[in-house]
């Protein structure tokens, strides 16, 4: 047994503490042997395991359906543990960590298929000075020993350094540490965890609310639950070093470190046997990837001289299609990867710079294996194509991961976006939405995971792992409604992260070996190492605690924070106009930072950009970034960690309008931080967005009438059904609509910003000449009909030219074609002819008889398409144009230019 010395936030420097392990009991005011039944019936004896000759003993208590309250300090640095109830002979293993808290020393454990009793928890405010207790536990970690039961009182209710502890008197041990304190009701009231060397019965515990807390907590996090482990179901005892699940989720294929292939069903953990699938001895599997479609299976390793990759069909019920040896000057073969569409594979080697991608559906049979240097003298060890198989990632030992799109593969270059890492990169993951980058390796000299928001490009998460380890793989679940992300390596576990915006850790695995793969079935419902598989689901039964009992714990009275929209709710501008609104904070208390993502209606608005308020201190960094075409995240940070406090505007944002419809800006995530870093949810409100009066005749909701809604209504005319330019809702557009909505046009027709509009240039003489002849017989008489009559004569002499005349081309210089525009005072048969600059005829258009008017759009003007008679394209030059229209005649200059 190990003794432990304790000097932390528990107790004052200058007092040695031996930490202890315990269990618990409940029941109402029964008998001392009742109380010590009740404790001991739940109380397990803990067996950590540190390293191969290094281990340490503690206590335990049920609390819930195989979950099991004990200190952190029992099972920190664990590799494996094991637990048995007291008195009971079968020893049951550890899975995992479900949840700790290290400043309070508590802990919850995993262990599978364990039937034994929750204790009730009792309430730790209500305890008193002199208050009978009892103690179960394990002392010493002695198997003669274990579940001793003690009893006293409470001597002393104290705060060490902001930690609450219970002092008591009942005697405890190392060994104890974990172990219940319960009252004479049988309930838990605290959970033993410390002892001072040089006193007399100074024992302390920590209060039970705190595990309340805890517990509270630990609904959010993943419940994970061994399914069977192959070495115990199989009898085959071996290191995985590549595990993945096939598309359909009915099999596990698992590659050994010593060479063996094997196929399980995955529901039973049945070994399929099949002679071909048993890889020479001494070839290390080091990796296996499945296409998304089933259709192939792929496996690489190395046998001590030569790396070798085989490719199955995907069954995995025939000799392997293709095998290619790689000589020893290419070192391991260590990462493949298929692209999610399932069209090429690529691998890459520990020694080289290459990166080999073969296409699995060639249009050239003799062109299917490409040879692509990754663009430096740096290996490739981890590969990865992203979701879309747009890109393939590419991460090296010099630090750097290269993310090169792979329709440029072909190039022979993998040149793309890059992300500056540290030393070496062991291992890549993209998330299935595509939004983050994970990599793992070392990192100037410290290990460590790293995690980027692909749309920044920043690394939004970096978790630091201890330097006595190595990590071999991390792996995004593929489910995105269930998304976690996993790690494994060299310590025997597999620890999980919330794939949120702070990537919460949510636990870890005991997997009692080294894991060098970790993959992932489909749906996220089962995790592997290769050797054993694990159940995910997102609940927790804890016994007999209720919602409304750890919703009390600890009650603080305080303000919560409110971030809010301001103007709100706000009448929106007209079409094409911009809107801004604040996103304020009130009654916050020492905020140093915050996150949040806001989504907006994308056929409303149009994002432009975001500015930085005035409440964080100056100084501070501020983003903003549209990760998706209808959402804004925004993160701010006062570097100078000071802080913020009242009232302010966190930031402003900017938005165009795109559409006159109401529509409401919602907070969909926000978190405030403190300068400990520590997070706060505030309460947040909804921003409501209206749309102004409508005026009427203004067709396409820009705030004026003008020309442009005349243009509108003509472009519709006859139409049917709920239209904006019916505007007399007479259920058709017609003339009747075109009059009203000129005779609202106020703005005098001569106007420079009314003429110099692009649709007055697509309005014809003819359209207003047909317009005014509808209007006779209309016969209107109210003010507005007569007010558009006059509008549209008056738009009939604008559209007449007062004298003829030839335009510029455009474009000018052009290749290959062009536009000649004119406009003629009076009707005339219209004829362009063009000319070398040797006088020479190279083409003659003839444009017909023309009525009088402008012909200046694309449409109308005369159109060139830079050929001459014969169909030939023009040489480069100079040349000239000429319009002849009745007796009128004028030249202008063009040039070509190809």
């Amino acid at each position: 047994m190990t003794t432990f010395i304790l000097s932390r936030k528990l107790f004052m420097a200058i007092l040695t503490v031996i930490l202890l392990l315990y269990g618990i009991s409940g029941v109402a005011a029964l008998t001392t042997q009742e109380l010590a039944k009740i404790a001991l019936d739940s109380t397990l004896y803990l067996q950590v395991d540190l390293t191969e000759d290094q281990i340490k003993f503690g206590s335990g208590f049920v609390i819930g359906e195989g979950l099991i309250a004990t200190n952190h300090h029992v099972i920190e640095g664990a590799t494996a543990a094991a637990a048995k109830l007291i008195g009971e002979d079968t020893v049951y293993r550890i899975s995992s960590i479900r949840i700790y808290n290290e400043i309070t020393d508590l802990a919850i454990i995993k262990v599978d298929k364990l039937n034994g009793t929750p204790l009730q928890l009792g309430d730790s405010d209500t305890v008193f000075v002199g208050q009978e207790i009892y103690v179960a536990g394990n002392p010493l970690g002695q198997e003669d020993l274990e579940g001793t039961f003690s009893d006293g009182i409470i001597s002393g209710i104290r705060d060490v350094n902001g930690v609450r502890l219970l002092q008591m008197t009942a005697p405890v041990s190392p060994g104890n540490s974990g172990g219940p304190v319960i009252n004479s009701d049988g309930e838990v009231i605290g959970i033993s965890v410390s002892t001072i060397v040089d006193g007399q019965n100074l024992n302390f515990a920590v209060p039970v609310n705190q595990l309340k807390q805890l517990i509270t907590e630990s609904t959010d996090f993943p419940h994970t639950l061994l399914k069977y482990d192959f070495a115990n179901v199989n009898d085959i005892s071996y290191t995985a070093g590549s595990v993945e699940f096939s598309p359909d989720g009915n099999n596990i294929v698992s590659g050994s470190t010593t060479g063996i292939l094997r196929k399980f069903d995955a529901e039973t953990g049945e070994l399929i046997v099949s002679g071909h699938l048993t890889s020479p001895q001494g070839e290390g599997i080091w990796d296996l990837d499945y296409s998304l479609d089933g259709s192939f299976f792929a496996a690489a390793g190395h046998n001590g001289t030569s790396a070798i990759l085989r490719i199955y069909d995907g069954n995995l019920d025939d000799a392997p299609i293709h095998s290619f040896p790689f000589n020893q000057s290419f070192g391991e073969l260590y990462s493949i990867s298929f692209s999610p569409d399932s069209k090429y594979l690529a691998w890459s080697f520990s020694k080289t710079a290459t990166v080999y991608v073969l296409d699995l559906l060639p249009d050239d049979a003799d062109d299917n294996l490409r040879y692509i240097t990754s663009g430096s003298a740096s290996a490739a060890d981890g590969l990865e194509f992203s979701p879309d198989s747009r890109y393939i990632g590419i991460g090296r030992n010099d630090g750097v991961i290269i993310l090169a799109e792979v329709e440029k593969l072909w190039e022979n270059t993998l040149e793309g976006l890059q992300f500056e890492t540290g030393d070496v990169v062991h291992d890549i993951s993209f998330s299935p939405d595509g939004k983050y980058l994970a990599a793992n390796g070392s990192f100037s000299n410290q290990k460590r995971v790293n995690i980027w928001d692909l749309t920044t490009r920043d690394i939004i998460k970096t978790i630091d792992v201890d330097e006595e380890y190595t990590i071999y793989d991390v792996s995004f679940s593929p489910d995105p409604d269930s998304q976690f992300l996993a790690y494994g390596g060299t310590d025997g576990k597999i620890n999980l992260h919330r794939t949120d915006d702070s990537f919460t850790r949510v636990g870890e695995i005991l997997a009692l070996h080294p894991v060098f793969s970790v993959a992932w079935s489909t749906d996220a419902s089962l995790i592997s190492n290769g050797r054993m598989v694990w159940e995910i689901t997102e609940n927790m039964d804890v016994g007999g605690i209720s919602t409304e009992e750890t919703q009390e714990v600890d009650p603080v009275t305080m303000t919560t924070p409110t971030v809010s929209f301001s103007p709100s709710p706000v009448t929106s501008p007209y079409l094409g106009g911009q809107l801004t609104i604040s996103l304020n904070i009130s009654d916050a208390e020492n905020v140093t930072g915050y996150s949040t993502t806001i989504q907006f209606d994308s056929t409303a608005l149009r994002y432009l950009e975001s500015e930085n308020g005035n409440y964080l201190h100056t100084g501070g960094f501020f983003n903003a970034t549209q990760p998706a075409e209808n959402q804004i995240y925004l993160t701010a940070t006062a570097i100078s960690k000071q802080s913020s406090d009242g009232n302010g505007t966190l930031a402003t944002l900017t938005f165009e309008v795109i559409n006159l419809k109401p529509s409401t800006l919602t907070i969909t995530q926000m978190l405030l931080s403190d300068p400990e870093g520590i997070t706060t949810i505030p309460e947040f409100e909804d921003g409501q967005i209206n749309v102004p009066q409508h005026i009427k005749g203004d067709v396409n909701r820009d705030g004026v009438v003008n020309i442009s809604d005349l243009v509108l209504v003509a472009s519709l005319m006859e139409q049917t059904g709920e239209l904006g330019a019916d505007v007399n809702d007479d259920g058709i557009v017609n003339i009747s609509d075109l009059v009203i909505v000129a005779g609202e046009i106020t703005e005098p027709l001569s106007a420079p910003s009314l003429l110099s509009q692009n649709n007055f240039s697509a309005l014809t003489r003819v359209q207003v000449e047909h317009w005014l002849r509808q209007t006779q017989q209309l016969n209107p008489i109210d003010a507005t009909f007569q007010r558009g009559i006059r509008f549209l004569e008056q738009l009939l002499e604008a559209l007449t030219p007062e004298e003829t005349a030839l335009l510029a081309n455009y474009p000018n210089p052009f290749n290959p074609e062009t536009w000649i525009p004119y406009q003629l005072s009076k009707p005339a048969d219209v004829t362009l002819t063009i000319y070398d600059i040797k006088g020479h005829v190279v083409r003659s258009l003839d444009l017909g008889h023309q009525r009088a008017g402008l012909y200046q759009t694309r449409s109308r003007a005369a159109h060139w398409d830079g050929r001459n008679a014969l169909g030939e394209p023009a040489a480069s030059g100079v040349y000239f144009y000429t319009l002849t229209a009745g007796d009128f005649t004028a030249t202008r200059k063009m040039l070509i230019r190809k």
